[in-house]
């Protein structure tokens, strides 16, 4: 989908003009005075009956990702470390690079253009 300048520019001209009225005569306040209550009824209404219990959503999404990051992690064990779906920490492995190690290598990165 191409969209000319032109067409992002009177877009962006009329949000500058608008926003200033909207802001003065307080519109969007106004609106989100107006939808709040509606929101809060509608979170209410879900904190009431709530679909699913925070330990099925739990297995669920571990169900979703789990098979993901298995096949990841065969791939490349580097990116997606054992338990990475686990509320444990893990340990950092040696191979990976210490933050000291990589400003040191950015520092040389950056002399290399000043020569």
């Amino acid at each position: 989908m191409y969209v000319s300048g032109v067409t992002l520019a009177y877009i962006a001209l009329n949000i500058c003009l608008i926003l200033p009225t909207l802001l003065h005569h307080r519109v969007i306040s106004r609106v989100w005075n107006l939808i709040r209550p509606i929101l809060t009824r509608i979170e209410a209404e879900f904190d009431k009956n709530p679909l699913e219990s925070p330990e099925e959503r739990d297995a669920g999404e571990r169900e979703l990702y789990e098979p993901i990051v298995a096949a990841a992690n065969a791939a490349n064990s580097s990116v997606f470390p054992d338990g990475f779906l686990t509320d444990i920490p893990t340990k950092v492995e040696s191979s990976q690079l210490d933050s000291e190690e990589l400003d040191n290598s950015e520092a040389v990165f950056i002399k290399q253009f000043g020569r």
